[in-house]
């Protein structure tokens, strides 16, 4: 008895193949699709990071200070990354824009004798997701430690909403006696950082 045997047609064939075609094609697609979310990714990453040119440009970029004024304030009251920082033994001065989505701010703290007392000064580039990314920051404890400032360059860390840890760190000369308590010793701190930072200062009195 003989059974017959169907043979595939021509269609049927480069049905087959359309089919294969389709499911290289899609995998090929998810492939380059998963490829463009890494780049994507890598470049947020790196956008948040601040290479040495920008920091460079930065500084060049035109910024005023006009006033400083310190005042108390309460822990909580200002944004991150010192949201944590407040109290009576504190005073802030800003935060200061000084150019278009730059700002600074300069805090103290006060202590029973010259060793217990610091002096910082920020500055800040606006993100566009409303956080705060830090560009330098300036340290000065009579304790144990002249002037230093800390830069956000060489480093591929992602610093927003963050201090800057592990960051370049710089010895700057400390002129002998400065205290954080006096106002015009304050006002040389402030300028210290003003000038390393390419921040000019305004005319007048600026401490009050």
């Amino acid at each position: 008895m003989f059974h017959s045997v169907q043979c595939a047609s021509p269609f049927d064939f480069a049905q087959d193949r359309l089919i294969d075609t389709l499911h290289y094609a899609l995998r090929e697609l998810n492939c380059i699709t998963r490829v463009e979310e890494n780049a994507r990714n890598h470049q947020i990453f790196r956008d948040t990071a601040m290479r040495k040119q920008e920091l460079g440009s930065l500084k060049n970029k035109t910024k005023r200070l006009t006033a400083v004024q310190f005042r108390t304030f309460k822990r909580g009251t200002l944004p991150r990354p010192l949201d944590k920082i407040g109290g009576k033994r504190y005073l802030a001065a800003g935060l200061e824009q000084v150019a278009e989505n730059l700002e600074v701010i300069f805090l103290v703290r006060d202590g029973e004798t010259l060793e217990r007392r610091a002096f910082y000064a920020y500055l800040f580039q606006n993100d566009p997701s409303g956080g705060l990314l830090p560009l330098a920051n300036l340290h000065y404890h009579p304790s144990h430690k002249g002037i230093h400032i800390v830069l956000n360059c060489q480093t591929d860390r992602d610093y927003l909403n963050r201090l800057l840890p592990g960051a370049p760190e710089l010895a700057l000369n400390t002129p002998s006696g400065l205290n954080p308590a006096n106002d015009t010793d304050r006002l040389r701190l402030v300028d210290i950082f003003c000038r390393r930072c390419g921040i000019t200062l305004g005319e007048g009195e600026l401490l009050s």
